[in-house]
């Protein structure tokens, strides 16, 4: 598990250094940094996959995960020195410290230091990892296949544009975490069990995963409940965007296992406020059954929920972190502050502009 991360002259943060923990959530304005911290990880991750390439020889800006642009996108305005750091800690001992020289035009930054340690075995370098992008997989009549990402890397796709063939391949497989089962659920398979969190959000659903290898496709199908039992075949196309968007999100969830790491951006997309905040009591469990999270969001549902799920003693609070990313007007570097939760769910002392923008709406209609 990662648990602590270590910036030095990178996009919004001359200096970073934070304790992570199973959930790490990350709220704020936009523009000031939120993405940040989990790009950091995204680019150590993209750097080692490049590793024992002809052409590997350093921090790697663009890849298949991410694209940052050149050097004069990710160094810091106020940087001391033209190098950019990124350290990890990983349970508490080991470390890993990674520097590349800034170069302005350039998409790859050499490495500053040769003895890098990479370790394989960790989640963030191999494939008990998932990362899902705030942009996702549009809903559709078909989706991809792809043999080597599902079956080999055990991928989603970082669109969730896999997740059609990853169900219909291990629809089967039982889930091995109990705390996130769906009590509700028909049994403990995939399927079922995204069947059934999906039926907390959205009440009689049902849905189905089908490979057409003749044609290199999946589909998925959603049905519905009727007084005479379920409804047609329905396409994602015609049922909204909502399922297409969580639908990656809790298979990624449910299929872990302990000491994955997960990293998801905005994972309430188009989700209604109700299953966001269930969301968050999920995200609250699968972190208290070891799998670790890294979560930005822009809902106070999702973090909310979190709460709930803390006062439910659902998960402990002590394995919680939410970072709060603030930056003052005209200033050139952002700011971490940590809102504390207690084991009832309550914030102490929460940061001026962390979940009070529906009470100052209120007292703008009470005026």
């Amino acid at each position: 598990m990662i648990t602590k991360l270590h910036l030095s002259n990178f996009k919004a943060f001359k200096e970073l250094e934070i304790n992570t923990s199973n959930l790490n959530v990350f709220a704020g304005l936009n523009g000031i940094g939120k993405s940040t911290v989990i790009q950091a990880l995204l680019l150590l991750r993209q750097s080692f996959l490049k590793l024992g390439s002809p052409d590997s020889q350093g921090i790697y800006l663009k890849g298949d995960l991410i694209d940052l642009g050149t050097g004069k996108d990710v160094l810091h305005n106020d940087a001391s020195e033209e190098k950019i750091g990124i350290e990890v800690e990983f349970d508490f001992k080991t470390q890993l410290k990674c520097s590349g020289i800034y170069q302005k035009d350039e998409n790859i930054l050499q490495f500053a230091n040769k003895d890098i340690t990479w370790d394989s075995s960790r989640s963030l370098f191999n494939n008990n990892f998932q990362y899902l992008s705030a942009q996702r997989a549009e809903p559709s009549f078909s989706y991809p296949m792809d043999s080597f990402k599902v079956d080999k890397q055990k991928s989603i796709g970082k669109y969730g544009e896999y997740t059609a063939h990853f169900i219909a391949q291990n629809k089967r497989k039982e889930i091995s975490l109990k705390d996130i089962l769906n009590k509700n659920a028909k049994s403990n398979h995939l399927i079922n069990q995204i069947i059934g969190w999906l039926n907390e959000m959205s009440p009689g659903i049902t849905l189905d995963s089908t490979l057409y290898p003749e044609l290199n496709l999946a589909k998925i199908t959603y049905n519905f409940s009727r007084e005479s039992g379920y409804s047609s075949d329905f396409s994602p196309v015609n049922v909204g965007f909502g399922y297409s968007y969580i639908l990656p999100v809790l298979t990624a969830i449910l299929a872990a296992e302990k000491d994955h790491l997960i990293i998801i951006e905005n994972p309430e997309s188009h989700l209604h406020p109700q299953g966001q905040a269930i969301l968050g009591v999920l995200l609250a469990k699968a972190a208290q059954s070891g799998i670790q999270l890294f979560i930005e969001t822009h809902s106070d549902h999702v973090i909310n929920g979190i709460r709930v799920a803390i006062k439910d003693k659902y998960i402990s609070k002590d394995i919680v972190r939410i970072f709060f990313i603030d930056r003052e007007e005209n200033e050139s570097h952002s700011e971490i502050q940590y809102p504390v939760i207690d084991d009832k769910g309550r914030l102490s002392n929460p940061p001026k502009g962390f979940l009070d923008e529906f009470s100052n709406q209120l007292d703008q209609l009470l005026q």
